[in-house]
């Protein structure tokens, strides 16, 4: 819980008041994965072929937001795969898609991955492109 305190709570700190700011309490926005790749080098190609296969289908799927591929700048073999879902439930039918699974199923059978896919999950806290922390374009 985020409590939002006012500047009597304050008085006689200036440091402290000027560290407020108004708080406001948010509910959490957009379900958010990232997950990490990292390939042989003979499999950086039937990697982008994955990638190709599971994008589209990904970004018709309901409560999809964002759908990112990367690849590494300093090294080819390492992937990216950001994505933004509407809720948790939106994320979790997504990966008992047949596109995904046949995905899974792939860099398994083929042995592409030289250690195990990492993931991170996060809830966003601020929403849309009017929230702070946009860059104004």
């Amino acid at each position: 819980m985020l409590v939002a305190r006012g500047p009597a709570y304050f008085k006689g700190t200036e440091s402290a008041l000027n560290l407020c700011v108004s708080v406001e309490l948010m509910a959490f926005h957009s379900y958010i994965v990232a997950a990490e790749f990292h390939t042989r080098a003979d499999a950086i190609e039937a990697m982008k072929q994955v990638v190709a296969e599971v994008t589209a289908p990904s970004l018709d799927e309901e409560g999809c937001q964002i759908y990112h591929w990367s690849q590494g700048a300093d090294d080819p073999t390492l992937f990216l795969l950001y994505m933004e879902w509407r809720d948790k439930a939106c994320f979790e039918a997504h990966i008992a898609t047949p596109h995904v699974k046949h995905a899974e199923d792939r860099l398994k059978r083929e042995k592409m991955l030289i250690e195990p896919a990492k993931e991170w999950h996060f809830y966003r806290l601020i929403d849309g492109p009017q929230g702070r922390g946009y860059k104004k374009l």
